[in-house]
């Protein structure tokens, strides 16, 4: 995003470009510690470069309904990535008012009411965009299990969508039946040495707790072991969280990339109108016309689905999505937008 919405910025790193960002947090004892490292400007550089700016943020009481004035701080901010951190409600009324706004704004970072199908409907779909942390999208073949766990779920419970409680029961139950297999018993100490010295694969990955109290472990005695959490999950792929990004729908996973299942990230077209520029490298072309080439005839779900392909927003891409970028053919975006 930096080189499409950065701006130039005299602070404390010198006249560099940056990237304006807000955080927006529910109210709650749990959202602090995170609330002050994304506000505090003497933190969060550190955490996330040089090249951010924050120039809003608020906590947001967790029996809130009126996200206006939130909204509003978001938008006089200028921010074009607002990390928000909800578990309850908020989450709804805060997602359903930033699409409603057509705030140019990406919001990125955890809502747990998100993860359920019915945030689509309860947002009369203006949560399309969002990005959120999530255990797995809509019927992510994370590992072959997990479609099958999926399917069985949704027809056991009516329609409902599994979210991490449900992984996180199922893999639990079935790590524990491991474990006193293994130990021969139940008693509780030899079912801990046994869980101790399990590497099992869960519905996500393979899976294991982290070993007894060292500094490897930074303290966390029997925490769930995980070697990566940024854009790459190498092999051997241990469980770790995931970031989906509603579309069309559905929760598609964005990150980590490199994927089979992994869908690209989309900006919303108030904030990136130039919809025929499918790659968002300033200029409509031939590799525009490749990428929804490529995608022709799908919807989404299918596996070379991709909605920045979906030019006209039909949930189809078809020639009249490549008529449209044949007509912007040649045109130049000039970079950065929104910078004012």
């Amino acid at each position: 995003m930096l080189p499409i919405f950065g701006c130039p910025n005299m602070g404390p790193y010198g006249n560099i470009t940056q990237l304006r960002y807000a955080v927006v947090v529910e109210q709650l004892t749990w959202t602090q510690t995170m609330y002050t490292y994304f506000s505090n400007a003497s933190i969060y550089p550190g955490l996330l470069g040089p090249n951010v700016n924050c120039t809003y943020a608020a906590q947001i009481p967790e029996d809130a309904t009126n996200m206006a004035p939130y909204i509003g701080g978001l938008i006089a901010s200028k921010a074009r990535i607002v990390i928000h951190i909800f578990s309850g409600r908020v989450g709804v009324y805060f997602s359903a008012a930033w699409g409603t706004a057509q705030v140019k704004a990406v919001p990125v970072g955890i809502n747990v009411m998100a993860q359920v199908q019915t945030h689509w409907v309860n947002t009369g779909g203006k949560c399309e965009y969002e990005t959120i942390l999530n255990f797995v999208g809509t019927r992510t073949p994370v590992t072959p299990q997990a479609v099958a766990f999926w399917d069985k779920f949704v027809t056991f419970t009516g329609g409902a969508w599994p979210i991490y409680t449900a992984f996180g029961v199922y893999n639990s139950l079935y790590l524990l039946k491991e474990a006193i297999e293994a130990a021969g018993t139940t008693d509780a100490d030899s079912v801990v040495s046994a869980l101790e010295g399990r590497d099992t694969m869960s519905l996500n990955g393979k899976f294991r707790f982290t070993g007894a109290w060292n500094a490897t472990h930074n303290g966390n005695l029997h925490d769930v072991f995980c070697n990566s959490s940024g854009p790459t999950w190498p092999s051997p792929q241990y469980t770790r969280a995931l970031m989906c990004q509603w579309q069309a729908a559905r929760m598609e996973v964005v990150c980590p990339l490199g994927q089979p299942y992994t869908k690209d990230w989309a900006f919303p077209p108030w904030l990136y109108p130039y919809v025929t520029d499918m790659n968002y490298d300033g200029i409509v072309d031939i590799s525009d016309i490749y990428l929804a080439a490529i995608c022709f005839g799908s919807m989404p779900g299918d596996a070379n689905w991709d909605k920045r392909a979906d030019v006209n927003d039909d949930d189809f891409i078809d020639i009249s999505d490549i008529y449209l970028i044949a007509i912007d053919f040649g045109d130049i975006i000039t970079f950065p937008l929104w910078c004012d």
